[in-house]
């Protein structure tokens, strides 16, 4: 056999000049704690391990207070620099139940964008979440995440928070991550089927729906994809973690 022959989708995407993902990252004029430039720590980190132009598409949506127009204009404006299509949607909510139907409905509009829909796989990042990758070049972290999204199976693969290890079911353990029967919307990769699919369930179903948690409505229509218990994989924080910045401590010990 030629030793030069690519045989795993890993091989393939390395000799690809661009990822097949949508980088979809939800952002707000609010911020976190008063902090209005979190969003933008959270860009230049994850431009340092993995150059926004090397997603397929970079899409943006902000979601815009009352009163906060020109925060949003400017925040567009950093955006489309860096290469993002962006959306806005103006919307009052404060958290709690308007947090979780706005976003929610945020969620929707993302899935529903043509450009998102015109690559496999999405990439979910909110603003307030970043991407470490420990013992793997950031790409292969990736690459492995498409090749396991290979297995039908399997919906999500997604990141985790340190503080988080000690709260999250592990159903079984493999060498680098494990399996898990919850999603969540700290950084994960999905298939763009899936990722509309769930969406319109929800929608579908949307005055049973909208008074629940909206990480916990994501979870259930995405739950319908999949016959298996095993279709959440999470990396081991020793692998790849992601941190919460958007806390306030992080904002009061001046770190933005």
């Amino acid at each position: 056999m030629n030793r030069l022959m690519i045989t795993t989708i890993g091989e393939i995407l390395l000799n690809m000049t661009k990822l097949p993902i949508s980088l979809v990252f939800f952002t707000s004029t609010r911020g976190h704690w008063g902090s209005k430039t979190i969003y933008l720590d959270i860009l230049n980190r994850l431009n340092n391990t993995i150059p926004l132009s090397n997603f397929g598409v970079l899409y943006a949506h902000i979601k815009v207070s009352p009163g906060e127009e020109q925060i949003a204009e400017n925040m567009e404006l950093e955006l489309k620099s860096r290469g993002f299509v962006v959306e806005k949607t103006v919307a009052a909510w404060n958290r709690g139940i308007s947090h979780q139907i706005s976003y929610l409905e945020d969620i929707r509009k993302a899935s529903m964008s043509p450009i998102v829909n015109s690559m496999p796989y999405v990439f979910w990042l909110e603003d307030d979440s970043t991407v470490e990758c420990h013992k793997d070049n950031p790409f292969k972290v990736l690459y492995r995440m498409i090749e396991f999204l290979s297995n039908p199976e399997i919906i999500s693969v997604r990141f985790l928070r340190r503080g988080d290890v000690s709260t999250t079911p592990i159903l079984k353990q493999e060498k680098d991550y494990f399996f898990n029967p919850h999603v969540n919307f700290q950084p994960l990769l999905l298939r763009q089927h899936d990722f509309y699919i769930a969406n319109k369930l929800i929608e579908d179903n949307w005055a049973q729906l909208s008074n629940l948690q909206c990480e916990l409505v994501m979870r259930m229509a995405l739950n319908q994809l999949s016959r298996s218990q095993f279709n959440h994989i999470v990396w081991n924080i020793d692998y790849a973690e992601t941190f919460h910045l958007g806390t306030e401590l992080y904002v009061k010990e001046g770190k933005v």
